[in-house]
């Protein structure tokens, strides 16, 4: 019998922090890495509660091989957001990249459970 409890995720964010996100949606997605982390930090700013947020700017900092700072990052999105599966996940390989492999896979467990919902 499953006792698994569904919680809906409520992500709030104001008008100019949503603004500011898809510009750096935007960029990141091109790898314009920099422009995205300057958006991200304007989003953060007015909304430091919005996790997607800080998966964002984990992933530009990945992206210019900051890993520490983007696994800070992605810690922040899980602590705001424990359902995210891809917080989870790009942690798992930031783990990975950092050589802490027991925790990386730990981590990609936990975004599969979550991306399957067990």
């Amino acid at each position: 019998m499953d006792k698994s409890i569904e919680v809906p995720r409520i992500i709030e964010i104001s008008s100019e922090g949503a603004y500011f996100y898809e510009l750096a949606s935007e960029a990141a997605n091109e790898g314009e890495y920099p422009s995205a982390l300057e958006h991200i930090e304007k989003v953060i700013a007015t909304d430091p509660k919005f996790a997607p947020a800080w998966h964002v700017k984990g992933n530009c900092l990945d992206g210019i091989g900051r890993c520490d700072d983007a696994l800070k990052c992605y810690q922040n999105a899980i602590r705001l957001d424990p359902y995210s599966s891809e917080s989870w996940f790009n942690k798992g390989a930031i783990l990975k990249k950092l050589g802490r492999k027991r925790q990386a896979n730990s981590c990609m467990k936990k975004a599969v459970k979550l991306s399957l919902g067990v």
